[in-house]
């Protein structure tokens, strides 16, 4: 299993103590993140996780993987990247892999305005790159895989989407 923009590695190590036969890779573009990550991997005696520095864009992608993920990554990519990334990512999942990313979708706007001032907050030099849920599952679909999407509804206005999507 792939790990893309892992942070403090809470998934990866959630899986990894729960799914003791999965190996897991984490990368993350943040240093200080991944010392963390790594920290809490060896303090919880986790050893089925590693954990890289890496950007998703650059990463090199050597291995197959049965199953990846991005959590609320995609919107922090550039546009003109996002499309090359998850080729490469159809490219390295074995057949019938697992692509899971979840983001921000475009609508309800009100929602859309909440998650971009929290991501100005986080970091206002950044620009968020939102995709509508037609566009994105429509890349997706052009690469390859079989797209299912499912809205998540929380206390919090966020308009977070989960898309699953299965290589052919």
């Amino acid at each position: 299993m792939l790990d893309i923009g892992c942070g403090f590695g809470l998934f990866s190590l959630y899986f990894a103590q729960n799914l003791g036969k999965l190996a897991i890779t984490g990368i993350d573009i943040n240093t200080d993140r991944i010392d963390a990550a790594r920290m809490a991997a060896q303090k919880l005696n986790v050893i089925n996780v590693q954990y890289e520095i890496g950007d998703a864009i650059s990463y090199s992608l050597e291995s197959k993987y049965d199953s990846i993920y991005m959590l609320d990554i995609v919107h922090h990519i550039p546009r003109e990247a996002v499309r090359p990334l998850l080729a490469r990512l159809h490219s390295v999942l074995t057949d019938k892999g697992k692509l899971i990313i979840k983001d921000v979708q475009t609508k309800p706007k009100y929602k859309l305005l909440f998650t971009w001032l929290l991501d100005k907050l986080m970091n206002w030099r950044a620009t968020p790159h939102y995709w509508e849920k037609h566009e994105l599952s429509k890349t997706l679909q052009n690469l390859g895989f079989e797209v299912y999407t499912h809205n998540m509804n929380d206390i919090l206005p966020y308009p977070h989407i989960i898309y699953i999507c299965l290589k052919n």
